[in-house]
């Protein structure tokens, strides 16, 4: 007995002991204790979920993979880059740059500062590291030699992908479906499966959708494709680990100018031992690593149900805005981007959720942040030459879910639009973006939400 008590007293000496020397230590560097912490409590995971800050449910959203590392990668971004740089028309003309100030291609590195919509030149660098990592991050990406049936899925899917940086979040962007969890036995393991977008090919349509699955609403895209990658059977769907792989990999990593594909053009039977029904086989060019993209029958018991919008007659438009590049780049520049640069980390926030979008003949104004500081929160983005509205005789306010906006208009300043020119029509639910490019003619349908952040759901059907 005596000897337990002596044991227990030596311990609880020791724990005393131990707990001082962190005290101590912390008082200048607190990481052991919050380390300590971190690890009994299970880690970042567990300390989320416990939370109840998102779940593990299934399914994947976009949440983009590190970039690749692989140094033949970097070698052809940084090459193609600067093969961009040297043959690209000039965007401005700056004299008061030393031209000995320059890399062996002719190259610099700027830093500039941004002021009333001006560009003011602060230094530059002739670095050849910097002016490198600039050339591989920022050149235009040429896809123009990239497999057709690639450009075409990744074109569409692209309408509803967040930007890259905010592709982070997209799983606590995520709304819930109507569908419970499954663990791999097969049973409900108490959370909701995630209302996650899905790619379905409609031969007998012409066309290919792109909306939620397991919701009533969705933003929904629909592509007429010019040169379908299937031309008649059923429908099908690509597979929803797919979809994400091109999010994360061809448009926010921008691999796909790397990509190979066979069939170029199509989608090709799967083998006969594979529990799917076309496949497109991809290998990396630079890396050799390959991929198959596959898709399933939506008769194979497989399939769920997925949001549409109604019918032609469906859509009644009470007014619309005929717009162009100029007024595109002008919303970009002054909101979209803008927005996601400065507050697109608080997107989760709850005040942040959505945006009241004022629609006038002469502008639209977009308000954000909480409600009594909605005086200060706001931007106006003027109608321009060679814009104008049509049926709307008094202004129009319209609240929508801030991912869905941003997303769609930061998609459409990506697009490669054939045309100057595009439309935004709509009534008092929904709008309607309609454009073109060389590969598709697009319909993007951006629903309206409530007070509540809740998707209005007139005239949205399942498929």
């Amino acid at each position: 007995m005596v000897n337990t008590l002596d044991n227990e007293l030596a311990n609880l000496k020791t724990s005393a002991a131990e707990q001082s020397e962190h005290y101590e230590s912390s008082k200048n560097d607190p990481s052991p204790l919050l380390v300590s912490f971190i690890h009994k409590s299970g880690g970042l995971s567990a300390m989320r979920t416990d939370a109840g800050l998102y779940g593990e449910e299934e399914g994947t959203t976009t949440r983009p993979k590190p970039k690749p590392k692989e140094k033949k990668i970097r070698r052809r971004e940084i090459d193609d880059g600067i093969k961009f740089f040297k043959t690209s028309k000039r965007k401005a003309l700056l004299s008061s740059i030393d031209p000995t100030l320059a890399t062996k291609d002719g190259l610099v590195a700027a830093v500039g500062r941004i002021n009333r919509g001006e560009f003011e030149l602060l230094a530059t660098s002739d670095d050849d590291d910097l002016v490198s990592k600039l050339a591989a991050e920022c050149a235009e990406a040429d896809t123009s030699g990239a497999p057709h049936n690639l450009r075409l899925l990744t074109e569409v899917i692209a309408t509803q992908a967040l930007p890259a940086k905010l592709a982070r979040f997209g799983k606590r962007l995520a709304e819930d479906s109507d569908i419970p969890a499954l663990d791999r036995h097969g049973k409900e393991t108490g959370k909701i499966k995630m209302a996650l977008p899905r790619l379905l090919v409609r031969p007998g349509h012409g066309d290919m959708l792109l909306s939620n699955v397991h919701s009533g609403v969705s933003v929904v895209t629909r592509a007429r494709p010019i040169k379908p990658i299937v031309d008649d059977g059923g429908d099908i769907f690509l597979n929803g680990d797919d979809r994400t792989l091109i999010e994360a990999e061809y448009i926010h990593q921008r691999q796909l100018r790397f990509m190979e594909a066979d069939p170029k053009d199509t989608v090709k039977a799967a083998a006969a031992d594979e529990a799917v029904a076309f496949c497109i086989e991809t290998t990396h060019s630079v890396t050799d690593k390959k991929r198959n993209l596959y898709f399933y029958d939506v008769t194979a018991g497989k399939s769920d149900h997925q949001v549409d919008y109604g019918d032609a007659a469906d859509f009644t438009p009470t007014w619309i805005f005929q717009l162009n590049l100029d007024w595109l780049k002008r919303l970009h520049v002054d909101f979209v981007g803008w927005w996601i640069n400065h507050h697109g980390a608080d997107i989760c926030r709850s005040k942040n959720k959505s945006f009241t979008v004022k629609l006038e003949n002469s502008a639209w104004t977009v308000f954000w942040g909480a409600k009594n500081e909605r005086a200060t929160h706001n931007t106006k983005i003027a109608m321009i030459g060679g814009c104008a509205a049509v049926g709307l005789n008094n202004s129009l306010e319209i609240n929508v879910l801030s991912k869905d906006f941003l997303s769609v208009f930061s998609a459409l300043f990506a697009a490669p639009l054939s045309s100057q020119k595009f439309d935004v029509e709509g009534n008092a639910d929904i709008m309607k973006v309609s454009y073109a490019t060389s590969l598709a003619g697009y319909e993007v349908y951006l629903p309206f939400c409530d007070a509540k952040h809740k998707r209005i759901q007139t005239n949205f059907k399942s498929v």
